[in-house]
């Protein structure tokens, strides 16, 4: 069971760097990505809740790496400090191995993503 999830957060976290062809045109992502962004990402948290942690060096591991940067590139295109800190205490925690600070930051970048399509997409 726990290989499941760790397929199903892999895919999520695959999913969710679908719009950084977008950031590296220096835009932000369309509506429908980052909405598609926040859904997989409340999907990756979940998943990340229930295995627990993620091995170091793994492909999920670099993924989540990938992850971490391209929600960079987001808040710094768009100027936003709450998700600018939500993304670094994900990339510590990801440093450290540190999974519980992890979700924390993960549920942050969630709102904040929120925040973003509520006030740009609605």
């Amino acid at each position: 069971m726990k290989r499941v999830w760790i397929v199903s957060l892999a895919l999520a976290l695959c999913l969710s760097l679908a719009p950084v062809g977008a950031m590296a045109a220096n835009q932000l992502p369309s509506c429908g990505d980052l909405e598609q962004m926040a859904v997989t990402l409340d999907q990756a948290a979940e998943a990340l809740a229930k295995i627990g942690s993620i091995e170091r060096g793994s492909e999920l591991d670099k993924t989540l790496g990938q992850l971490i940067n391209a929600l960079a590139d987001i808040a710094n295109i768009e100027r936003n400090q709450d998700l600018a800190d939500a993304v670094n205490l994900m990339g510590d925690s990801w440093k450290k191995d540190d999974w519980e600070p992890m979700k924390e930051g993960l549920d942050e970048v969630i709102i904040a993503l929120g925040e973003l399509i509520k006030r740009d997409c609605n």
